[in-house]
């Protein structure tokens, strides 16, 4: 009977003992796994901002993209607001024209986000999306630099036994340049820029010439029979209102200037010390030698309204620049030193041997030089329309292509008008910059 006894408390005991475990284990399971289920909303709470985060990422590269990609036809348009602001001489209305920009370039914002606004875009299990009435693109305009704004509200999701949302708004901003040129400076050379007086304001001396083979005192020519024997002038301005067909060669010393209204034909012309030559029409340089028949030195400039012609070579030196309103044709070598430079509004047509050297440029519309011969060195080519060379087989880096007139004749350190004061550059197209991101829930 005692072990009977016995047996019954053991077995009670063992019993006791199994429930014992049984609960403890249950409550141990029931803690791991609340902690399990806690840790997992949490992983999913951070993974679910991360996917807004990625909304963020994707919404404003989209925005940015398409600035970037529409940028060259922005500025395009910008440059062709300043020139017809510039007609008749008119300053133009720069902050009208920066709204103009941004109302175009919010154009093509808002055109972007209708691709991608009201779409769900999935990480794995994870979402984000920003709805149209969420997305606000607007000017602002009520100071300076104007901008385009472009706030919204991000939504990233979590679609399970528990759903998590979380919303993260953002401001992505798109600064317009000014577009305000504004003279840097008075003198006659300002680095590779020569600021020359428009013909308005270029006054005729009263004294008439007296067709002398040296000039030294400054003159005026009715007719060119007046300066016909003219081979050099010195610390002279000589106004010519006619066409000027000269035989001779020409030089000009100590800060000349010589103003050929119509056509101008010459056999050999060369500037020395800050000489300028400028001609309101045609330049026909004759001389059939190769090398120098047209030369311009120590921070000389030329100026030619309509087309050059020059039948042998041309050198410019020491920040000395060349200005071809429409076209120029070269039939000998062109070498330009020393940070000089050479514009042509139009076509530059040349089979001789193109050399720069020392930060020298040329900037052409449209450039002709396939059987031409190429020395760059540190010099840069700059072209708007067309090249006929395969810049591949040279250096890619001497040839820039640029959008617009504008920015060629900027490149070469040009205003839209030639003889205007040079500019500071005010056209900086910045990066869009994200303003700020706001974690809201």
């Amino acid at each position: 009977m005692k072990n009977k006894n016995s047996a019954g408390y053991a077995l009670i005991i063992v019993l006791f003992a199994i429930v014992f475990i049984t609960v403890l284990t249950s409550v141990l399971m029931r803690g791991s796994l609340s902690n399990f289920k806690q840790d997992q909303r949490v992983e999913e709470s951070d993974l679910t901002t991360t996917a807004a985060e990625a909304g963020v990422d994707y919404y404003t590269w989209e925005l940015e993209d398409a600035y970037n990609s529409n940028k060259p036809s922005l500025i395009s348009y910008a440059d062709g607001l300043v020139e017809k602001g510039r007609e008749g001489g008119r300053v133009p209305d720069y902050t009208n024209i920066q709204k103009l920009v941004a109302e175009k370039l919010k154009g093509i914002l808002v055109s972007r986000a209708e691709s991608f606004t009201g779409k769900e875009y999935s990480i794995n299990e994870y979402w984000h999306e920003i709805q149209p009435e969420q997305l606000k693109i607007e000017i602002l305009a009520s100071k300076q630099p104007i901008s385009v704004a472009a706030t919204g509200k991000v939504q990233g999701y979590f679609e399970g036994e528990y759903p998590v949302i979380k919303e993260l708004e953002f401001e992505q901003r798109f600064f317009i340049p000014s577009f305000q040129e504004t003279p840097v400076s008075n003198s006659i050379v300002t680095g590779q820029v020569v600021n020359v007086p428009k013909w308005i304001d270029a006054n005729k001396p009263k004294t008439l010439c007296t067709n002398k083979s040296k000039i030294e005192s400054s003159c005026y020519a009715g007719h060119q029979n007046d300066v016909t024997n003219v081979n050099q002038i010195v610390k002279s301005k000589v106004y010519v209102d006619k066409q000027f067909n000269s035989k001779k060669a020409m030089k000009l010393e100590d800060n000349s200037d010589l103003f050929v209204k119509e056509d101008f034909k010459v056999d050999k012309l060369e500037l020395q010390s800050q000489s300028r030559v400028l001609v309101g029409k045609d330049l026909d340089v004759q001389s059939n030698e190769k090398n120098d028949t047209l030369e311009l030195e120590d921070a000389s400039y030329l100026y030619v309204d309509r087309d050059l012609k020059v039948n042998g070579g041309i050198k410019l030196q020491n920040s000395s620049i060349v200005y071809i309103g429409r076209k120029a044709q070269l039939k000998g070598d062109i070498e330009l030193e020393n940070a000089s430079s050479l514009f042509v509004g139009n076509v530059l047509d040349t089979s001789g041997t193109i050399n720069l050297q020392n930060n020298s440029k040329i900037c052409a519309a449209e450039l002709k030089i396939k059987h031409a011969k190429l020395d760059l060195q540190s010099g840069v080519i700059y072209y708007l329309n067309g090249i006929d060379v395969d810049i591949k087989k040279v250096n890619p880096k001497n040839f820039v292509k640029v959008n617009s007139m504008f920015e060629l004749k900027k490149s070469c350190g040009f205003a839209s008008n030639p003889t205007d004061p040079p500019l500071s550059g005010n056209d900086t197209w910045d990066d869009p910059v994200i303003e700020k991101v706001v974690y809201k829930k």
